[in-house]
C-alpha cells in the first residue's frame, strides 16, 4: 500500500513539474503574443489539470486503504502525519516528494499569477486599441430602478 501511495505521489509530482514547464513556456508565448503557440499550451495545460484531478482521486483512494489498514489515520490526513506510520525508507521518499511538491506547486501558483497579469494587460491594450480605432466613446448612465447601463457612441461606420 505504501509503495502504491509513493507511486501516485511521484506521478503527481511529475505532472506538476510538467505544469511548471508549461507555465514558463506560456509566459514566453504571452510576451511574444504568439496566439497559435498559446492555444497549444492551453490544450496541454488543460490535459495536465485533468491528470492532476485523476491523480488526486487515486491518492484519496490509496489513503482510504491505508486508513482502513492502520486504523490510526483519517483519509484526509496531512502528509507529515503519515511519515511516522511507514518504514524509514518509505518515509524518506515521501518527505522528499512532499518537499519538492510544495516547492513546485508554489512556483506554478506564482507563474500562474504572473501569466494572469500578462493576459489582463494584453486584453486591456487590445480593448484600448479597438476603441481608439473605432473612435468609440463609452459613457455610464442610469436607467430605471437605478440600474447602470452603458451607452456606446461609435463614429465609425461598420456598414460600409
Amino acid at each position: 500500500m505504501w509503495q502504491e501511495f509513493i507511486d501516485v505521489m511521484s506521478k503527481l509530482l511529475e505532472t506538476y513539474k510538467a505544469m511548471l514547464r508549461v507555465s514558463k513556456d506560456k509566459r514566453k508565448v504571452l510576451v511574444q503574443v504568439d496566439m497559435t503557440a498559446l492555444e497549444d499550451l492551453l490544450t496541454k495545460e488543460q490535459s495536465l489539470i485533468a491528470t492532476v484531478g485523476k491523480l488526486e482521486k487515486e491518492r484519496e483512494i490509496v489513503l482510504q486503504k491505508i486508513a482502513a489498514a492502520e486504523h490510526i489515520i483519517e483519509p484526509m490526513a496531512k502528509m507529515t502525519d503519515l511519515f511516522s506510520l511507514c518504514s524509514n525508507k518509505e518515509a524518506a521518499v515521501l518527505k522528499n516528494i512532499h518537499e519538492e511538491l510544495n516547492t513546485i506547486v508554489a512556483q506554478v501558483t506564482e507563474n500562474s499569477a504572473t501569466n494572469e497579469l500578462l493576459i489582463s494587460g494584453a486584453l486591456s491594450a487590445v480593448n484600448y486599441n479597438l476603441n481608439r480605432l473605432s473612435d468609440a466613446s463609452v459613457g455610464n448612465t442610469y436607467a430605471a430602478e437605478g440600474k447602470e447601463t452603458v451607452l456606446k457612441t461609435k463614429k465609425f461606420d461598420f456598414k460600409a
